[in-house]
């Protein structure tokens, strides 16, 4: 079975909007990967994607560009408590940010040194 696949993108698909995309993902996840029990595809029973969909529905625009003045649209769904440091948080909506692309790698190299980079990793300074 291939593990990344990702569901035909067509006009129609777009121009049924958000709730019929979120539909599509949620029956190409149950189709695909009937195995996944835990991990990031599936977050306490919610799909990553479906949530993803929910909080960029909800929170269009950068949170951290908004805070500076500027408009920019989001395209990351970032926790703001790392899934490493509180597993607990990972499905909940209050601890999902919109960032920009540009906004969530600044964030992940400030917090966790670089992406998927261990925690408290000393600088090789």
């Amino acid at each position: 079975m291939v593990a990344n696949r990702l569901p035909p993108k067509h006009r129609a698909l777009r121009d049924r909007g958000a709730a019929h995309a979120l539909k599509v993902w949620r029956r190409f996840d149950a189709a695909f990967h009937p195995q996944r029990a835990g991990g990031r595809a599936s977050l306490e029973g919610v799909s990553w994607q479906s949530l993803r969909t929910y909080q960029l529905e909800r929170e269009p625009w950068c949170r951290a560009c908004a805070a500076r003045g500027r408009k920019t649209r989001a395209t990351h769904v970032d926790h703001i408590l790392s899934r490493r440091t509180r597993p607990d948080l990972a499905a909940d909506p209050a601890n999902l940010q919109s960032l920009c692309a540009a906004c969530h790698i600044a964030k992940t190299n400030r917090t966790d040194r670089g992406f998927g980079g261990p925690h408290g990793r000393p600088s090789l300074r």
